[in-house]
């Protein structure tokens, strides 16, 4: 605000920003192959911590020696070793199965609560079981599901500012039709993926049944790859 009017013309800059964050945001940030690169090492630490490794361990660490830290200590993980050679060797996993916000906020918040987090231990026996699927030579560090929290982009679009308040509040609280429908957005770039090594693609339309069967819903990776229109 100036002399307690509302500038519109500053709103306007904010919400300019707002589509250039959320351009990066769709195509960067939540590129499906930064996604995969991400959550390889994100397994790799999970097993590591599984190994004794602690969230202390972790504070120090830079992208570079965080790789270092791993390969040196367990070096003998038969999962760590080969989830960090495929990454050194940009052998990344490949998408076998994807849904999107499209399966509605119900089932959505469903598969969150179950995947997100490992903390029942559903993620880890959906992961072994795919990989059983596609046969008993396939070890279940070769299956990633990957599931984001389902505000996961919102940083990204919803930003405090001072509108004549003392104190900064969301810009979504103002109800501005251009911020809310980048909100809703934003919102739509939430996917749930199973990530497969490629050592085993010829199997992955056996790994994509059973993920239809475990998530109880159909895959939708054929009409994401179709066009850029699709969601």
């Amino acid at each position: 605000t100036q002399s307690g009017l509302f500038r519109n013309d500053a709103l306007t800059e904010v919400v300019n920003l707002l589509r250039i964050r959320y351009v990066l945001s769709e195509r960067v940030y939540y590129h499906h192959t930064k996604t995969v690169a991400g959550a390889m090492l994100s397994r790799a630490v999970e097993a590591a911590i599984e190994e004794g490794l602690s969230e202390r361990d972790l504070f120090d660490l830079t992208d570079e020696t965080l790789l270092y830290e791993l390969r040196r200590r367990y070096s003998e993980a038969a999962d760590i070793k080969h989830l960090l050679a495929a990454l050194s060797r940009r052998r990344l996993y490949k998408r076998a199965f994807l849904l999107t916000r499209s399966v509605g906020a119900e089932k959505q918040r469903e598969l969150v609560e179950a995947y997100h987090f490992d903390l029942a231990g559903r993620r880890s026996e959906a992961e072994a079981e795919i990989a059983a699927a596609m046969g008993a030579d396939v070890p279940p560090h070769a299956v990633i599901v990957y599931c984001p929290a389902a505000e996961m982009a919102l940083k990204e679009a919803d930003i405090p500012c001072l509108v004549g308040d003392p104190s900064p509040v969301l810009l979504s609280t103002r109800h501005h039709d251009e911020v809310d429908v980048l909100l809703d957005k934003h919102k739509r770039l939430w996917k749930l993926y199973v990530f497969i090594d490629p050592a085993h693609r010829n199997r992955f339309p056996a790994a994509a049944a059973t993920c239809e069967t475990i998530f109880g819903a159909p895959n939708q990776l054929a009409a994401e790859k179709a066009g850029p229109l699709t969601t």
